[in-house]
């Protein structure tokens, strides 16, 4: 078993949604009711275990519009990466995409994203430590498993490490560099049919979690790239 540092990371905000994942998540579950887990991008999850020299299958935070602030009870290398967001230690601004060291008692605090994305994540040297459900510790809220207690994290948490890491390597920069995500013509129809609709006052998605995958129709209840199929997107009688 792999010896882990017990308390190493100190939860004092946690934000609206933040959440432990691992990449490339819980697949291969749906016959039992299960969907995928995992990071929503994954290319910047593994991108941020490379930055610190971790596995890119390692665990880290998933923030969801605004970041946690952690303060770390020992000292460690993070990375930051995903949507731009305001990043500081101790109040002094850091950047993304790098790997920082932080000594024991530091705060790493992370803002809000802005109009460039919506997740960032946050990876540890070491990877964090998570109870395994179904090979996988990514968080699946809606089935209370997964993560830390099946849930969000809240202030007053404490996360555990995996150890305590060696920090980017040559190795793990030439795997970061070979990493890239392709983008098919076309991702963007929705938007444009979508844009009255998100911008009317009043306005209301009854979601109250992230699924990978969910469909968001449009008010006719129709999806938009494909007429109705027999896959579950039918309008309800």
């Amino acid at each position: 078993m792999t010896a882990t540092t017990p308390g190493a990371v100190t939860v004092i905000r946690s934000g609206p949604l933040t959440t432990i994942q691992d990449w490339p998540g819980r697949v291969g579950y749906w016959k039992v009711g299960v969907p995928p887990s995992g990071p929503m991008d994954d290319l910047s999850f593994r991108l941020a275990n490379l930055a610190v020299g971790n596995p890119e299958t390692a665990a880290g935070l998933e923030i969801t519009l605004m970041g946690p602030a952690l303060r770390f009870d020992r000292p460690a290398v993070v990375a930051v990466t995903g949507a731009p967001v305001p990043v500081t230690v101790n109040g002094a601004a850091v950047p993304q995409w790098v790997p920082l060291t932080v000594a024991e008692g530091d705060v790493l605090d992370i803002g809000s994203t802005g109009v460039l994305g919506m997740r960032a994540y946050v990876a540890v040297a070491g990877g964090l430590d998570a109870a395994d459900h179904l090979g996988s510790r990514s968080t699946f809220t809606m089935g209370r498993f997964g993560g830390l207690d099946g849930r969000a994290l809240v202030a007053g948490d404490r996360l555990e490490l995996l150890g305590a890491g060696r920090g980017a390597t040559s190795d793990s920069r030439r795997r970061a560099a070979g990493l890239h995500q392709h983008v098919a013509a076309g991702r963007d129809r929705g938007a444009p049919r979508s844009a009255g609709v998100l911008h009317r006052r009043g306005h209301r998605r009854p979601v109250r979690d992230r699924l990978r995958g969910a469909l968001q129709l449009r008010p006719d209840r129709n999806p938009i790239d494909r007429p109705p199929t027999a896959m579950g997107t039918q309008r309800r009688r």
